[in-house]
């Protein structure tokens, strides 16, 4: 069978498939807010705010990935959204002056950020529309984050919580090349788990059995997806039936 993945990707990019993915473009209004700032580098691990904590920053991500997390009554890690390049953290509490209650931590090998004190990026925005433009759709893709995390969580299997997080993975991240299309973001089993409130055993699991029915294929480098239109139908239809609730 014959299968266009430029064609897959396209269409794959115009879903809501969002969670737990932030991205954010890089344009020239982005530039400006950055300006002259400071860059801070951090190493994996280490933590750029703690829950509760009033920085006196705004944080813009140049490279590297960082996590935003809860920890639950239970004492587990629950991970809300997982940032990349270009994006922006510990921007609301200027705009209703409460803390962040989420902890950000670096869950790539290093993290380099610039770093924007309150009163210089208050300024910024006030006197840029493009700038402000930026902080809106800021606003947008964690909302929209938010609506997507609450469908995946919803839905009774992890194997089908997997396969979401697999498609939204390639809708921001996916690269095409012969026989599918390859998700260009490493992602731990652990992460898994901790984003979408599964055990890591559970997660091995559906990670197996999507690549047994075919949908993806294990490589040395991560993982490539072979069917794209499986996947969806699991996301979007799979419960129905009830097939997947061992897994």
């Amino acid at each position: 069978m014959n299968v266009d993945w430029r064609k897959e990707l396209t269409e794959l990019k115009k879903t809501n498939y969002n969670f737990p993915w932030v991205t954010a473009e890089i344009t020239p209004a982005f530039n400006r807010l950055v300006y002259g700032m400071e860059e801070i580098t951090l190493k994996k691990g280490e933590i750029l705010y703690d829950a509760g904590y009033e920085s006196p920053y705004v944080f813009c991500l140049k490279s590297g990935r960082i996590i935003n997390y809860i920890i639950t009554w239970e004492g587990n890690q629950k991970i809300l959204g997982i940032f990349t390049e270009g994006t922006l953290l510990g921007e609301t509490g200027i705009f209703d002056q409460q803390t962040d209650e989420c902890i950000a931590q670096v869950s790539s090998p290093k993290a380099v950020l610039w770093r924007i004190p309150r009163a210089v990026f208050q300024q910024r925005i006030q006197s840029d529309s493009e700038i402000m433009s930026i902080i809106n759709r800021s606003f947008v893709t964690k909302i929209r984050l938010l609506s997507a995390h609450l469908e995946c969580v919803l839905f009774k299997s992890t194997v089908r919580k997997v396969a979401y997080m697999i498609l939204s993975t390639a809708k921001y991240f996916g690269k095409v090349q012969e026989g599918g299309i390859f998700l260009d973001m490493r992602f731990t089993h652990v992460e898994t788990s901790n984003t979408l409130g599964v055990s890591r055993v559970s997660v091995t699991n559906s990670f197996l059995q999507l690549a047994e029915w075919g949908y993806i294929k294990k490589i040395p480098k991560g993982y490539v997806v072979t069917n794209v239109a499986a996947l969806r139908c699991l996301v979007e239809k799979g419960d129905e039936e009830n097939k997947f609730s061992d897994l």
